[in-house]
Formats: structure tokens, sequence, C-alpha cells
């Protein structure tokens, strides 16, 4: 072959792979888009301060961390045990490598949210068709769950992650089936299992699959080890966190399953709490998707509520779950409607204190929303999508200035001016604790009650010896009686150890030093 020939095949070779990235890129415009769209938006103030609506999880986080990766203390690491471990894992390999900072911890939960954004579109791709998947993503980018809860250090962007991977996997395998796809399907499982709760739940989204679409016995037995492997990952959790902490398995267990208890008793009637988790979805979805979303499985609810009447009159009892079940897209939205709802209903007191447990709820609005905005003609469906793009950067502004504790903030700051290398700080609130950068912090439940801080503080300076140089206290209300006594006999008592000490007082009303 002449140098000319093979200059001239080199020259088709590009040619060709040039026409296929653009092709690609064609195809998938609207995506790459809206992908860029949705990382802008993620970016957006990414090293703020953890003083936004619940960024005190990344305060939280972000001491642990910081005690673990200066002191080698992975009992702090480790000493949350409401959740699996594997997030706390991934904070410290990423802060080891590349420092702590607030973008530094941020980082983790926005790659997730990537993740997510990617495989939304790929699997309604390939589930349902191009224009759904391109509305949905549109829907995705812009709503204010999966942009400000999306980077939010916690574990919800990256269980949602891996609970869509899993999915991902098993409609592959489904289709194309290898062994290479099972095990993805069981790695997957078994990641997320270990990030948070929910990852669980993905066991009965594909176990009402099986049982709609695949009612085989191979099938079966192949997703029935998931059980299997979601019993291993719930043993290998309370066993490393009973080694490493040096606690028998039977407190550690009862500190997961008993505050999974607690939460799901809720204090407040229950209607209260419905208009509550409403209001939330209006301003974290969007009044445009919560409504569609409504419509959408209403009409078709009504829809299969006819074909059984129908089918019941004509005598055709056999063809109803068959008739049901051939509508894809409404199987599809549901199963990740109720992904969404089993983990509220399961733990209602904890869903109404954290309004981002409705997170797992997004894909099951997104999906029902960008089925109807498709149905609509093409200048109704462009007005819907403008309409939701605006209404949602008005909501994202308006979250992202609203501030939990600033002054907390401010205070960490402060002390961290006035404090030695050699001082100990006590401190129970978790944004005062990460921005201090003291030598020590005391973080563990219920110590937001100032006598159970002030006794824990005496008692480890008796035994250490080391000089305290604040107390930090956190009353939410009023100081109590009881209160006033115990800080009357810290002042007395550290006054007679030598300690040089502050004790600083937080309550909603004033915050001063005592």
């Amino acid at each position: 072959m002449t140098d000319l020939s093979i200059q001239e095949n080199s020259k088709g070779t590009i040619q060709r792979q040039t026409s296929s990235i653009y092709f690609i890129i064609k195809k998938h415009k609207i995506f790459l888009i809206a992908f860029l769209i949705h990382l802008f938006l993620l970016f957006w103030d990414v090293n703020e301060p953890w003083i936004g609506l619940h960024d005190f999880n990344g305060a939280f986080f972000g001491t642990l961390v910081k005690i673990a990766i200066s002191n080698t203390d992975f009992n702090h690491l480790f000493s949350y045990w409401h959740h699996p471990p594997l997030f706390q894992i991934l904070l410290f390999s990423f802060c080891q490598l590349f420092g702590t900072s607030e973008i530094s911890f941020r980082i983790i939960p926005i790659l997730f949210s990537l993740g997510n954004i990617t495989l939304v579109y790929v699997i309604l791709l390939k589930e349902l068709d191009q224009q759904t998947a391109n509305i949905a993503i549109i829907i995705f980018a812009f709503m204010p769950m999966t942009v400000y809860y999306g980077r939010m250090v916690a574990h919800e962007s990256g269980t949602m992650f891996f609970i869509l991977l899993t999915f991902f996997f098993y409609l592959k395998h489904i289709k194309q089936p290898s062994k290479k796809s099972l095990i993805c399907i069981y790695s997957s499982f078994f990641l997320g299992t270990l990030i948070d709760w929910p990852g669980y739940f993905v066991f009965g989204i594909i176990s009402l699959h099986v049982l709609f679409y695949q009612r085989n016995r191979k099938m079966v037995l192949k997703m029935g080890l998931l059980f299997l492997i979601g019993i291993i990952s719930f043993y290998f959790t309370i066993a490393m966190y009973s080694t490493i902490s040096q606690t028998g398995w039977e407190l550690v267990l009862q500190q997961i399953v008993g505050k999974g208890g607690e939460r799901s008793l809720l204090d407040i009637p229950l209607y209260e709490f419905i208009d509550l988790e409403y209001n939330r979805a209006l301003r974290f979805f969007g009044i445009l998707i919560v409504v569609l979303s409504f419509v959408y499985f209403c009409s078709e609810a009504y829809r299969v509520v006819m074909t059984i009447k129908q089918d019941m009159n004509k005598y055709k009892i056999r063809n109803i779950g068959q008739k049901i079940i051939e509508n894809k897209p409404f199987i599809l939205s549901l199963l990740f409607f109720m992904l969404g709802m089993t983990h509220i209903l399961l733990f209602l007191q904890g869903a109404r204190k954290h309004e981002y447990w409705m997170f797992y709820l997004s894909i099951g609005l997104i999906i029902p929303s960008a089925i109807l905005i498709n149905k609509q003609e093409k200048g109704i469906k462009y007005a819907f999508i403008v309409f939701y793009i605006v209404t949602s950067l008005f909501s994202l502004r308006t979250i992202h200035v609203t501030m939990d504790w600033p002054d907390l903030y401010e205070l960490g700051l402060y002390i961290d001016e006035r404090t030695d290398p050699d001082n100990y700080v006590f401190v129970p609130l978790p944004q005062v604790g990460y921005y201090c950068g003291c030598n020590y912090y005391l973080i563990e439940e219920g110590t937001n009650e100032s006598a159970k801080v002030l006794s824990a503080a005496l008692e480890w300076h008796q035994q250490e010896g080391n000089p305290i140089r604040y107390i930090v206290i956190a009353e939410w209300i009023h100081f109590k009686g009881e209160i006033n006594t115990t800080l009357m006999n810290a002042n007395f008592t550290l006054g007679m150890w030598g300690a040089d000490f502050r004790i600083y007082s937080y309550s909603s009303n004033t915050s001063s030093f005592i």
C-alpha cells in the first residue's frame, strides 16, 4: 500500500469519526445543553459558607472529616449511625487528596447529580422516546429540588445515583442478558445500600417490574439475590459501626432501627403534615410539575378503572392485568413515585424535619410531567417549558438566599481568631465546629441541650486536665432555671480549676457571651 493510499484511508477514517461525533451531538444537543446548564446551576455560589437552608449538613460532615484527618479519629467519622457509612468514607477520601473546603465537600454530591441527569436521560430514551426524554431532562436541569439539594453535602444525590444505575443495568440485562450486566446490577445495588436506606427500595421497584414484565423463574431468581445482598449490606453496616466504635451490636442496631421508629411517629396532626409537604412540593418542584403530575396520575388511574369496568362487563377479566401493564410510561412513573413515597411514609417524623427527603420523589414527578407536556401542541408545549424555567430560576434564587444560622458561622470565625492550637472547644453546633478550627469538638446526639454539653465538658476537663477555651451552648427557646444553675456551677467549677474559658449561649432571641 502506497503512502498516498494510507493518507486517503486516514482522511476517510477521520471524516467518518467527525461525522459520527457530529451526529451524536446533533441527536443529543438538548441533553448536552441541559447538562451544561445543570452543571452551571450546581456550581452557583459553590464556595459559600454553610449558612443556607439546611446547609448545616455540610458543616456537620465537614467537621467529622476534619477531625478524622487532623487527629486520625475515625470514631467521630462514623459516630453518626443514622445512615450507612459509604458517604462519610467518600468525603474523607476526597478531602484527603484535595483538602477540606466548602467546594471540596460539595464536589462529591455534584458529581453524583451529573450522573443522575445522565441516567434519567438514558433510561427515558430507552423506555419512552426522544422528545419525552428531552423535556424530562430540561425539567431535571432547572428543578429547585435537584439543583439546590443535588449539591448539598448529604446522602440524597449519591443514593439516587445508585438507584438509577441499578435500574439502568436491570433494563439492560432484560434486553441483553449477560454476566457482566448482572454483576453491575448487584454491585450498584450494594453500593447504593451502603450510602443510605432508600438504596434498598430499588429492590421493590425491580421486583414489581419483574412481576409485571418478566414473569419467568430464571429472572425471579436472579433479582431475588438482591434481597440477600441487602441483608449482607445491612450486616456489614452494623458490623463496621460496632467494630470501629467498639460498641455492642445490640446498641448499634437499636440506634439504627430505633431512630427510624421515632421518626415514623408524627408529633403533629396528619393534615398539618400533608399541608407542609404540599407547600414544600410547590416550592421545590414547582406548581406546574405538581399540577401536571397530579393530572397525569388521576387520568391514568381513571383509565385503569374504566378498563377494568369494561373488561369485567365483557367477561374478559384475564385481560385486565395485561392491558394495565402495557401502559409502560404509567408503570415507570408509578414505580419511581412509589419509591419516593416509601421513604416518606416509613420515616414520617424525619420527613417532617427534613424537607429534602422529598428528593426521592423527583423522578416520579418529572416523568409524568414530561409525558403530559409532550402530548400538547407545539405552542402550548413551549409555553409550559418557558413558564417552568422562569419560575424555577426565581425559586432557586429565593432558596439560595434563605439562611439558617449565619450568626453561628460568624461565631465560628470569631472563636477561630481568638484560640491557640492547644485550646479545646466544646460545641454542639456543626457550623461553629467547622469554622472555629480548634483542636476538639464534641458532636454527639442530644448535645444541643446546654446541661449535657456542660456536663460532658466538665467531665472531660476533669479527666484530661487540658485547657478549655470556649464552651458553646445552644438553647433554642429560652434558658430555664436548671440551665442557669448549670451555667453558674460551670463558672464556679472551671474557675476553681483555673480554666481560661468563655461560655457562649445561643438562643432564638439573644446571642451573647456569659
